[in-house]
């Protein structure tokens, strides 16, 4: 959803704007795909001629890949942010607003700092397999190297005692 800079300055100081994004994808972040299920406020403020405050309370799911499988998991998350807008891009501390605001890419860029590195969904994991290739769990490492013999200790095997070589 895209807001005017006119729109902006209408709702500074008198009502909030209402959040309400069904989906927003992101594209090519490891992290984090996109956000869904938001819903919130964002109340603008003037700050001066220049200078719009945004103070953003919104929750919803993150959407991130899972580590193991790269499916989509869904991780909730809460946002109480204050955000200022400038109409120059040289204030390091605010954010260029000249003609209108993406709401949906303003999240998704106060959002990306909280999404988590590493996400395994729950439950059972079906580990991906290729061709000669497969991914193990720990069990099933533990389990392979059970039954192996250390290769340091292998040249034993061969050894008879004196009792056996008759």
């Amino acid at each position: 959803m895209k807001l005017t800079r006119t729109e902006i300055l209408k709702m500074a100081s008198k009502e909030p704007h209402i959040v309400d994004i069904k989906r927003a994808d992101l594209n090519g972040d490891p992290y984090l795909l996109g956000i869904k299920d938001t819903k919130g406020q964002i109340y603008f403020d003037l700050i001066d001629e220049d200078k719009i405050s945004a103070r953003i309370k919104v929750e919803g799911m993150m959407i991130c890949p899972c580590a193991m499988t790269l499916e989509e998991v869904d991780v909730p998350y809460t946002l109480d942010e204050e955000v200022i807008f400038a109409d120059t891009d040289e204030d390091d501390d605010a954010y260029p607003l000249f003609d209108e605001l993406d709401i949906d890419d303003l999240l998704l860029q106060l959002v990306l700092p909280n999404a988590p590195i590493k996400v395994v969904k729950e439950g059972k994991i079906e580990y991906p397999i290729g061709d000669g290739w497969r991914v193990l769990s720990e069990d099933m490492l533990k389990d392979l190297r059970r039954n192996e013999i250390d290769p340091r200790l292998a040249k034993l095997k061969e050894y008879k005692f004196d009792d056996e070589k008759e």
